[in-house]
């Protein structure tokens, strides 16, 4: 038989020294470039949430400003009816502590040889409400005294408990015009002291710390309870 003159194809050389699955030079360019480009979404996605969260908190931050802003042309545009409300009744507040006072000076507007009524509601901030009165507890059977400084010298008078649980009171008659400072000072049945002081403008309208007072009494949201303005501080 005759024997086949076909060649056979020469036989593939195989370089045993590289790994058959180690990546080509053009797999390695290619894989490097998906790397690249996802590492790029990646960065770009995190760039993109923080834009956002940035963005959030910006326009959070412009509602409160807006509010604020908003708040203050209120008050600015409704200044006479304040005034006029204020002149009745003027609205203080101060805290000792954990303890507040909310303090009434009626009329608003103090004036000489005329009488007038200082009211004092005292409450003691509480982190877990009490089941009647909230997170404002009053503060019952304190002893306190009113000690008045003015241009006739000092002044003094203890302060009597009235209906309200936590409130007290005195009468006066201012004898001169000018400043008064008022200083409220005592302890609390359980034995905490308490000690605040205001000033009164006897025969100035509006008072010159009138606008200040009255940022005071609104820097504490949380202080009206019951129709009451009661503020409370941290120990």
């Amino acid at each position: 038989a005759k024997k086949d003159d076909k060649k056979k194809p020469p036989a593939v050389k195989v370089d045993d020294k590289r790994d058959v699955l180690e990546d080509t030079p053009v797999e390695k360019v290619k894989k490097s470039k998906q790397d690249e480009s996802k590492e790029a979404a990646e960065k770009a996605a995190e760039a993109a949430a923080e834009a956002a969260a940035k963005k959030k908190g910006e326009d959070q931050q412009k509602l409160v400003d807006d509010k604020k802003a908003a708040q203050a042309k209120k008050k600015l545009e409704n200044k006479d009816q304040r005034l006029a409300a204020a002149k009745k009744i003027r609205q203080i507040t101060r805290t000792a502590g954990a303890l507040g006072m909310s303090i009434a000076v009626e009329p608003g507007h103090v004036q000489k040889s005329a009488l007038l009524e200082v009211r004092l509601d005292i409450a003691q901030k509480l982190d877990v409400p009490d089941p009647r009165y909230g997170n404002l507890l009053p503060i019952k059977g304190a002893e306190l005294v009113a000690t008045l400084t003015g241009t006739k010298g000092k002044q003094r008078f203890a302060l009597h408990a009235l209906d309200t649980p936590g409130r007290y009171g005195f009468h006066t008659t201012p004898t001169a015009d000018g400043q008064m400072i008022v200083q409220i000072s005592g302890t609390t049945k359980d034995g905490k002291s308490f000690d605040a002081t205001f000033p009164l403008h006897v025969g100035a309208w509006p008072p010159p710390d009138f606008e200040e007072e009255e940022k005071n009494n609104m820097a504490t949201p949380d202080a009206s309870r019951s129709g009451r303005k009661v503020v409370g501080g941290d120990e």
